[in-house]
């Protein structure tokens, strides 16, 4: 499958893609826990997750 930017996918590729996130994130923070390696940096990191999350999430309500 070749990459479909957000923006210019369908509602269902825009599903897929965000599956795709929430489990990424879900992984990374299950990782930082479970390796009890949590840093500022590491923190910073899952926001920004959250935030693009969040952002998509609303592009994708907007236009579904």
């Amino acid at each position: 499958m070749s990459y479909v930017p957000f923006y210019r996918a369908t509602n269902e590729q825009r599903i897929g893609i965000l599956a795709n996130d929430i489990e990424r994130v879900a992984e990374d923070v299950d990782a930082m826990i479970n390796s009890g390696d949590i840093t500022l940096c590491k923190l910073l990191k899952v926001q920004a997750m959250m935030r693009d999350l969040q952002t998509k999430v609303q592009h994708a309500s907007k236009h579904a």
